[in-house]
């Protein structure tokens, strides 16, 4: 199982478009193009954490389209999304407002709108779309789909790159076993709660957790 990273999708967004300068002539193209990028990266047992920002238009529609992403989805929410009970609807495994994994020897948070000022651990994010670059700034990298050519980010990617520019998160070999944890947050309803076994977790959707695996 391989970890994925996206943000700011903005499915069915028509105003996205002119907003960030995105290379798509209708939404049409845009939702098709974003759809296959993800799919030809992704399989169907890998994990994605989506931070934020979805797309627009009722839930059955968007439901429609999340069904056709591979992976189990996990989701920050963004600014644009609706209420944690229409992201469960819409097909995330897991709706949070932010978290915390482990990646090499860190812990890394997750969140949607990056924190002002940078905060002393590591962070991703979305948000700011075009506005900052596919690096990392003051220990925050944005995962905006603009500036990593709308397609899902892999852990490897985040890590090794930013190794070389010692701001990484720390030593990989490409016999690294990338087990991980999401560590307790606050989920959609404010509340937060105790670790289960991922697969329990999958099982009974409705209990947000910590998630080993």
């Amino acid at each position: 199982m391989n970890r994925w990273f996206i943000s700011d999708t903005h499915f069915s967004h028509i105003n996205i478009i002119r907003y960030t300068g995105r290379p798509f002539q209708s939404v049409n193209e845009m939702d098709e193009r974003l759809i296959e990028n993800w799919n030809e990266l992704v399989e169907s047992q890998d994990m994605v954490f989506f931070l934020g920002d979805f797309g627009l238009g009722t839930t059955d529609f968007l439901s429609c389209l999340c069904a056709r992403l591979h992976g189990n989805k996990i989701c920050i929410r963004g600014n644009h999304d609706g209420s944690p009970a229409k992201m469960y609807k819409i097909g995330f495994t897991l709706v949070l407002e932010s978290a915390f994994i482990k990646i090499g020897r860190h812990q890394v948070e997750l969140v949607h709108i990056p924190s002002q000022p940078a905060p002393p651990h590591f962070q991703l994010h979305g948000h700011v779309h075009e506005k900052r670059p596919n690096k990392f700034i003051n220990r925050q990298l944005n995962l905006s789909v603009e500036v990593w050519d709308y397609k899902p980010v892999s852990e490897r990617t985040l890590v090794i790159p930013n190794i070389r520019n010692n701001v990484g998160f720390g030593y990989v070999s490409s016999a690294t076993n990338f087990s991980s944890s999401l560590v307790p947050c606050h989920a959609g309803n404010g509340h937060s709660f105790q670790t289960k076994n991922l697969c329990s977790f999958l099982a009974k959707p409705n209990v947000i957790s910590d998630i080993w695996y």
